[in-house]
């Protein structure tokens, strides 16, 4: 039955109301429908120029489903990134695998030369350590129900010695999903 008004005095809402079948119209577009955090006091590191997922150094990742398919999954990684001496250039993206299928969320297979280098990117010059925080933020729209697995990757970008770390031992890395209602 739908709720109609009868007077030009509006609803009183200290009344009970009884619904039955589904509300539409309540407004659910950009809520926050839920929420996971991974984390992790492990340091990965790589010298690879591709960009390689900490799953295996760190266990550093997140699992999320979404309850709908128009919803968006906003990630958040937080830890510190560092290049050793005389290292030039580190990248970061988040990889995201659905169903055994791994890809990258801004590199992807961009050709895009600037995408190509992911969402963060940490240059340093001569023969110190450098750390900052290695903070990235990104709003996926996955378009699915399926289970999602994200992750921080990381690559390094050329320099005198190939190596750049994510995080670093005995400190923590976090990386949190939020499902946001489309």
């Amino acid at each position: 039955m739908a709720l109609t008004k009868t007077r030009s005095r509006g609803i009183n809402l200290a009344d009970t109301f009884a619904f039955t079948g589904a509300v539409s119209g309540a407004g659910v577009s950009g809520k926050v429908l839920q929420v996971v955090m991974g984390h992790s006091d492990e340091k990965f590191s790589t010298g690879s120029t591709s960009f390689i997922t900490s799953t295996s150094a760190t266990k550093l990742k997140v699992d999320i489903t979404p309850s709908a398919t128009t919803s968006n999954i906003l990630i958040l990684i937080q830890g510190t990134i560092r290049t050793v001496q005389y290292t030039r250039n580190g990248y970061m993206d988040i990889a995201k695998t659905v169903g055994g299928s791994t890809s990258y969320l801004v590199s992807g297979n961009s050709t895009d030369y600037s995408a190509s280098n992911g969402l963060l990117r940490y240059y340093m010059g001569g023969s110190t350590i450098g750390i900052i925080q290695g903070n990235i933020s990104y709003l996926d729209s996955p378009s699915t129900t399926s289970q999602i697995t994200y992750e921080p990757a990381l690559r390094y970008g050329g320099g005198n010695s190939p190596n750049v770390e994510f995080g670093d031992d005995g400190t923590l890395q976090t990386i949190i999903a939020m499902e946001i209602a489309g």
